[in-house]
């Protein structure tokens, strides 16, 4: 059974993409949008973007992966990039 997220005016297939949604930046998605080519590209390129990101941040904040590191890499692979793009178009 697929759930849906519902804001007041938008719904979304999950609530990490609602999340990960509200957090990118616009120039994280202008950047993605860069190539112009396929949407599903595009889409790939803003997961590399805010994942190297997020990574970055997070190897800082810790030394050794703990258990708070996996579960933030792992909401973020739930995310639902191309919605996300296409939303953008």
């Amino acid at each position: 059974m697929r759930h849906v997220t519902v804001t007041p005016d938008v719904m979304w297939s999950n609530k990490e993409t609602m999340i990960a949604d509200y957090w990118i930046t616009y120039d994280m998605l202008n950047k993605a949008r860069q190539p112009y080519g396929a949407v599903r590209m595009q889409a790939g390129l803003l997961e590399r973007l805010v994942r190297n990101e997020i990574e970055a941040v997070l190897k800082k904040r810790y030394k050794t992966p703990d258990l708070s590191f996996d579960l933030i890499l792992t909401g973020l692979s739930r995310v639902n990039w191309l919605e996300i793009i296409v939303r953008h178009q």
